[in-house]
């Protein structure tokens, strides 16, 4: 068996509510509050209706479901729902007869994203993705996506992108001065996947996803 880290895509869940990076939070207990803007906790109330009627189609666990309406009641994914998602679809990885365990990862200045280690072989990616689906697949997506996190995750991305711009600078390439943040990054992105070895000016920025 070989270790992988999993990491998981949230294409089942529309584009109801949709961020890029995926972290979740700045401190040890995770984003406890929505963001202030009323429209991002419309959308995050959205996006927890449309998530659970895809769970309870998928057949996910009645756990998932009831954290998933506890979401909805209080518009948010404390941290400690996550762990106990992530609790247990490890648990179901065992039954399968494989180990795995919970990683919570201090990322991007300080904020943390919880994810799963795990032992796999052939088999072991569907098995994965099964005992997600079931037991945490939706939850996590809300965890990382609610408006604490999107708020978090802009304020941290402002804070760093003079660093991107000045690498950018020294490798030849111009950013405009009111030139979108996304785009920006989009140029970082290029820059580092332009040859092998090529300057990462998103890894000296410390930014590990957008």
């Amino acid at each position: 068996m070989t270790v992988r880290r999993v990491r998981r895509s949230y294409a089942a869940v529309a584009s109801a509510f949709v961020v890029a990076l995926l972290v979740s939070a700045c401190s040890a207990d995770g984003p406890e509050a929505t963001a202030g803007d009323s429209q991002g906790a419309e959308q995050f109330a959205q996006a927890v209706s449309q998530a659970r009627a895809e769970a309870v189609d998928a057949d996910a666990s009645e756990d998932q479901l009831a954290q998933l309406e506890d979401a909805a009641r209080d518009g948010r994914v404390s941290t400690e729902a996550e762990r106990e998602a992530l609790r247990r679809t490890v648990a179901c990885l065992g039954d399968a007869g494989y180990k795995a365990e919970i990683l919570e990862d201090v990322v991007d200045g300080g904020w943390k994203w919880l994810h799963l280690t795990s032992e796999s072989d052939s088999n072991g990616g569907v098995v994965i993705d099964k005992c997600l689906q079931r037991e945490a697949y939706w939850l996590d997506y809300l965890y990382q996506t609610q408006p604490a996190a999107v708020e978090m995750k802009n304020r941290y991305l402002k804070k760093q992108l003079p660093i991107v711009v000045a690498c950018l600078g020294r490798e030849g390439v111009d950013v405009p001065a009111d030139e979108d943040i996304s785009v920006t990054l989009g140029r970082a992105l290029t820059l580092s996947q332009s040859a092998p070895g090529a300057v990462n000016c998103l890894d000296e920025a410390a930014i590990n996803g957008f």
